[in-house]
């Protein structure tokens, strides 16, 4: 063994977690960003561009990010943890093994094992001088419990610390007992953290006390000046803390923006990773900081779900943590250098813009997959949602809105969720290109494989005259227009049983007065719904009352019988959640016993939430019967009642110059050629039917307490009733099944929610408050917010 003291050295900076060292800090802000006023220029150079070189591991061995790793330039070489299981081919069992190794560009430099115990596996660690202190975990299949350990390694050997549950107070008596974080000071003293509690230990793993954090601990490590920081939410704020084994405390938090993890490294005061790369952050005297891109995942065709960041070696080199198989997901480690900018004047060039940060998460893996299947275009990223903010998490998308209004700003592809302000205004503003004529042009992702829940969904009512010119894509004025589309979708309804409904059986939508009707005519003792009272009871509408609006055309109707019948029907329910308590038998019924109510038809209506085939299969329990019924929500005359939401579609803007091109990007985002895991209901009839071939081999398990699980069965040891483990149903995804949920998914739906302008919403908040204190009547409110909304309107057209 060679060199084995500068493992130490070079590792400790490396260690997973996430946290920065903010000396002399309170707190970091953004500063506020300057009004756009001139055009924002398009991606003509790729920056932020680095390329990456594999430092292979031994086939069957992994790169453990949590552990630590390093590179050294001057020798280039990478040193890192690893393991694999290896099964051995006479019993047929799988072992174990764990290994630090060195690795050059040609493969393993130096092996050398560790010996970590029987069924153990490492969970995290730190480099400790000439050795390692790993966190390794075991489970336990008869208490069905995990146990810890603290492994420290040397050359000379190991030496164990057995049940680390024992350091935590708060680990007797709860159900659950995890530890997700492990790092030591500079004083060698070792920091253990679970949930809000921090367990310290000596150097020679002896208890040393506890500390209790303000916030559910995130990461945790130590910084430049050997103090350990946590990371966390500290008064819904995203932040770090120091701590302090002398008081037993946790310091004074320092707020910082969103990421996925914090690191040191030279070059700038911090690095946070990104959903869209890597950023240095420069602090300032004031306590406000400043970030700029310095790796961007999508130009350097980098899979941010394909890799961990291990050490910043300096601003220019990064180590990795790559995976090389996309079965096992095997890592090993690859340094990334810096790269020339790349000119792309003799390419197609698609740029996608999108201001969500929940979009940030699936997208870039998406866009890299594609560019790299078509080297002649290039799909470049605007992340707007930078421009979000605690206050404003929409921030982001209504900036992206406004600069595409008012013509700062022109992508070719906008990505997010169409009841979004970011995406919507296309529609509203008709800024987008009809998809259909693209579509009809397809041999695959065609209109007719478009289940209709989609299509209704996603399309745009616009002029009905017959002077549409379908050879222009552009041209909206012929008739519906598929506005955007989506790979997956989540759906949203009510559900009941034919008993319960009566003469609304067999409807699949009704209206607000349909609605009503059946909510007065119950029989004493049947709740409506589940948490029904004045303030959560317009979540039946959609969330707003959006529905009495019609903006466009400047509108609205809380002046007629539905509203005011409405307003009838919130004064005879709880006032608010403290009150539905003490009235509301279901309120009153622990959580795994309601299903009792159900059964008992004390409920009429249950509100369902469709992300998974599953969904539809637990149906059955709810009511204690697969004779169901989905009836939908109240909608408007003529609406379906099937709401229909989704967090990634794409639309193709009206001023895309290169429209085939920006559809061939489209249709590889939705036709689930690029799918990675199952992530919503698939939105086409090709992706459903191979969805369900998998299906088939499944067994779920559902239990009355709201639990559920699900995997392929082993058709030698089927599970059986008996195996349940309390009170629910065993049952399979069947081709009955598959035709009734076909049958749903083809049914209209509307987008997700009847939303409305905020000032819209705070009149009608403020009158409805009043009507609930009782110095309002149903039909003065009405009258009230009629004339306010309609003032509103008028003036804001």
């Amino acid at each position: 063994m060679t060199e084995t003291s500068g493992f130490g050295r070079r590792c400790a900076a490396a260690v997973s977690a996430a946290l920065i060292l903010l000396s002399g800090l309170t707190g970091c802000e953004r500063k506020e960003q300057e009004p756009d006023t001139e055009p924002v220029a398009r991606t003509e150079i790729l920056t932020g561009v680095y390329r990456g070189t594999l430092y292979p591991l031994p086939e069957g061995y992994s790169a453990e990010a949590s552990v630590g790793a390093s590179y050294d330039p001057d020798t280039d070489t990478v040193t890192c943890f690893a393991a694999g299981y290896f099964e051995d081919e006479e019993t047929g069992d799988y072992t174990a093994k764990n290994r630090i190794f060195r690795l050059g560009q040609e493969g393993v430099r130096e092996e050398i094992p560790l010996e970590l115990g029987e069924g153990a596996y490492v969970q995290g660690g730190f480099a400790d001088g000439d050795g390692l202190v790993l966190l390794a975990q075991t489970w336990d299949e008869d208490s069905g419990e995990n146990g810890y350990s603290l492994i420290r390694w040397t050359e000379e050997g190991t030496e164990t610390a057995e049940d680390l549950a024992r350091f935590f107070p708060s680990a007797e008596g709860r159900d659950w007992f995890s530890i997700n974080c492990i790092a030591a000071d500079g004083a060698g003293m070792i920091y253990l953290s679970s949930e809000q509690e921090i367990a310290l230990l000596n150097p020679d793993m002896t208890p040393a006390g506890t500390v209790t954090s303000p916030a559910w601990i995130h990461g945790m490590a130590a910084g430049a000046d050997g103090i350990v920081y946590i990371s966390g939410w500290f008064e819904d704020e995203s932040g770090i803390a120091p701590v302090d084994p002398a008081k037993k405390s946790v310091g004074k938090p320092v707020t910082l923006p969103d990421s996925d993890q914090f690191f040191f490294g030279p070059g700038y005061d911090l690095y946070l990773k990104t959903n869209t790369g890597i950023q240095g952050v420069t602090f300032a005297g004031d306590g406000s900081c400043e970030s700029e891109a310095v790796l961007d995942y999508v130009n350097s065709n980098l899979n941010p779900d394909e890799t961990q960041l291990m050490q910043i070696v300096d601003r220019d080199t990064f180590l990795m943590s790559e995976r090389i198989d996309e079965e096992t997901w095997n890592c090993s480690p690859a340094v990334y250098r810096h790269a020339e900018d790349v000119d792309l004047s003799d390419i197609t060039v698609i740029e996608l813009a999108f201001g969500d940060q929940n979009v940030g998460y699936n997208l870039p893996a998406n866009v890299v997959a594609f560019n790299k299947v078509h080297p002649d275009m290039r799909i470049v990223v605007k992340d707007y949602s930078v421009y979000g903010t605690d206050g404003d998490w929409e921030g982001g998308m209504k900036k992206l809105a406004s600069d595409m209004v008012t013509g700062v700003y022109r992508p070719d592809i906008v990505a997010g969720s169409p009841d979004g302000p970011g995406l919507s205004v296309l529609r509203e503003k008709k800024l987008y290109r009809d998809l259909l004529p693209f579509m009809e042009q397809d041999d695959t992702l065609n209109p007719d494989n478009l289940f209709g829940c989609v299509k209704t969904a996603l399309s745009d009512p616009s002029d009905k005259s017959d002077t549409s010119d379908k050879s222009d894509p552009s041209d909206k004025s012929g008739g519906d227009a598929l506005w955007c589309l989506c790979g997956t979708i989540q759906l949203q309804s009510l559900l009941s049983t034919k008993e319960l409904l009566g003469k609304y059986a067999g409807q699949d939508s009704w209206s607000v007065g349909e609605f009503l009707d059946f909510a007065e005519s119950l029989p004493d003792g049947v709740e409506v719904g589940e948490g029904m009272c004045r303030d959560s009871a317009a979540a039946y509408l959609g969330g707003s009352y959006g529905m009495f609006v019609d903006e466009a055309a400047g509108t609205c109707s809380f002046d007629g019988e539905d509203f005011v019948r409405w307003l009838r029907f919130l004064t005879s329910l709880p006032k608010d959640w403290q009150e539905l308590q003490t009235t509301s038998l279901l309120a009153q019924t622990p959580w795994e016993e309601q299903y009792g109510l159900y059964h008992q038809g004390k409920v009429a209506l249950k509100q369902e939430f469709f992300h998974d085939f599953g969904d539809f299969l637990r149906l059955e329990m709810e009511f204690g019967t697969k004779d169901y019924q989905l009836i939908g929500f109240p909608a408007k005359e003529g609406e379906s009642g099937t709401w229909l939401r989704t967090d990634l579609a794409y639309a193709v803007t009206e001023w895309c110059e290169h429209p085939e091109a920006a559809w061939e990007a489209v249709k590889a985002f939705c036709d689930g050629s690029m799918e990675r895991w199952h992530d919503g209901i698939p939105a086409t009839r090709s992706r459903f039917d191979e969805t369900a071939e998998e299906y088939y081999t499944y067994e779920f398990e559902f239990y009355f307490d709201g639990s559920a699980s699900w995997g392929t069965m082993d058709p030698d040891n089927p599970q059986t009733e008996a195996d349940l483990e309390q009170p629910g149903i065993l049952t399979y995804f069947t081709k009955e099944d598959a035709d009734r949920i076909r049958a749903v998914l083809d049914r209209p739906a509307v987008l997700l929610g009847g939303d409305m302008n905020e000032e819209l919403g705070e009149i009608v908040n403020e009158e409805l408050s009043a009507l609930s204190a009782g110095v309002s009547t149903p039909e003065d409110c009405a009258k009230k917010i009629q004339s306010r909304a309609s003032l509103w309107l008028a003036e804001n057209r």
